[in-house]
């Protein structure tokens, strides 16, 4: 990308990587020099405008080089990507997720949406833990809102493609529920490789919003989020348990809690 007055970008590289931007001027005037009549110039000649036309280059070199760092850093994985409010931050998958959620409760049987939020034979202190561990939900959602969406970047695509497989997993997890009688497990579906599909797809989605803004922060708060959700499956199996005995025992055994061996 950086070609100035003869000496090829290699050479260009080379030199900044070997002086750097804080260097002594002196310093890195010699070493241009040293490189431009020892290998990297086909003409084998200094600039005609001398050292003054060296310190232009370096300048030159310098900006170019800066421009380059950042659009290899495109693409990739930031820890604290810039955040401010936009058309195209991650708050759009947001709400794609609770719309598509939404419309299904709509849909969905009254008894079946009750079920969805039944807490009953929840302990006190399941519930006070429970709403503990909805802070950092609250802290993902506002980060994510605030993220813009790496939009055109790899990472944007990796991050649609598994939020796409989150939110079709959550969306069959809930139909399978819907389908079960409420005086019986539910272990047909998703249910037969996953006691919980519902929470782990809903993490899948949220993974892949994190993806796509291109933020390792979200990813690092979600799985503090992950915590939160796996005291509320252990509320809820215990709840379950209760219920249904026996008969959840066995499914208890059969099935691992989110996927495989987890």
């Amino acid at each position: 990308m950086v070609e100035r007055q003869g000496l090829d970008h290699t050479v260009l590289y080379r030199w900044h990587q070997t002086c750097g931007v804080r260097g002594e001027e002196d310093q890195r005037l010699t070493m241009l020099q040293s490189l431009w009549l020892g290998g990297g110039a086909p003409n084998k000649s200094l600039p005609s405008s001398g050292r003054t036309g060296l310190r232009s280059l370096i300048t030159s070199v310098d900006t170019h080089v800066s421009d380059d760092s950042r659009l290899l850093r495109e693409g990739e994985m930031e820890l604290t990507p810039e955040l401010k409010l936009g058309w195209l931050n991650g708050w759009i998958l947001l709400c794609v997720l609770y719309g598509v959620f939404g419309a299904l409760l709509v849909t969905f049987p009254r008894d079946v949406v009750a079920r969805l939020y039944d807490r009953s034979g929840w302990t006190r202190k399941q519930r006070v833990l429970t709403a503990i561990g909805k802070l950092p939900a609250l802290a993902y959602l506002g980060l994510i809102v605030y993220s813009p969406l790496k939009v055109g970047e790899a990472v944007f695509f990796i991050g649609s493609v598994v939020f796409a497989l989150g939110l079709g997993g959550f969306v069959v997890a809930l139909f399978n529920f819907k389908d079960t009688p409420a005086d019986q497990p539910i272990t047909k579906g998703l249910y037969s490789v996953s006691r919980n599909p519902q929470v782990l797809s809903l993490i899948i989605s949220f993974l892949g919003i994190g993806i796509a803004t291109g933020s390792w922060f979200a990813v690092l708060t979600l799985v503090v989020l992950s915590l939160g959700a796996h005291i509320r499956v252990l509320a809820e199996e215990q709840a379950c348990l209760q219920k249904c005995g026996d008969s959840y025992r066995g499914y208890l055994e059969r099935v691992p809690r989110y996927f495989l061996f987890v």
